[in-house]
């Protein structure tokens, strides 16, 4: 049933639309569509909003206590909507921040070390700046999460690539000066 036709139906229900900023109630494209593609597009609580509605057509008294078939409806739709959010929350990458509550090390020191041997030229600042960038651990639950945070894994890429270019350079002003 499109929302156009509750309203006009049930006037005293423009105000609980209103309430929880639904643009239904004063913008006919979306009072056009059915109830439960406005809740596909407007972020708010179905079960609120289902319960304000039923309490404005039906008073407190006569309210009903069994789900009408768009209230079942609903109830299904957020069920899966709830489900497929976690199930997609359970393939997050190994970088995801919310994976039951793991915090990524500090790796501050180890990027100052990084640094100093990237200036220095050393194969060891290539090695720990890949260290630092590529370092996981497993979790409890078996799932592998990088080790670092992501800022601090992107200074120890950096520092890998400064290293690598120094070498060259180190090379280059090696040889020009013992071979000349």
């Amino acid at each position: 049933m499109p929302v156009s036709e509750i309203l006009d139906k049930y006037p005293e229900t423009i105000a609980v639309f209103r309430d929880f900023g639904m643009r239904c109630a004063d913008d006919s494209s979306y009072a056009a569509k059915t109830l439960e593609e406005n809740f596909m597009t407007e972020k708010v609580n179905f079960m609120d909003l289902l319960g304000r509605l039923n309490k404005a057509v039906n008073p407190p008294s006569v309210a009903q206590v069994e789900p009408s078939p768009v209230e079942q409806k609903i109830m299904a739709t957020q069920k899966a909507m709830q489900a497929d959010r976690e199930a997609r929350s359970r393939k997050r990458s190994p970088s995801s921040p919310d994976l039951q509550g793991y915090v990524p090390a500090d790796a501050t020191g180890w990027l100052i070390a990084v640094y100093i041997f990237a200036i220095l030229g050393g194969g060891i600042g290539l090695g720990l700046g890949l260290f630092v960038a590529n370092r996981q651990v497993r979790l409890p639950d078996g799932r592998k999460a990088y080790k670092y945070q992501g800022s601090q894994r992107v200074g120890g890429m950096i520092g890998a690539g400064i290293s690598f270019v120094m070498m060259i350079l180190w090379k280059l002003f090696a040889t020009d000066i013992l071979f000349k």
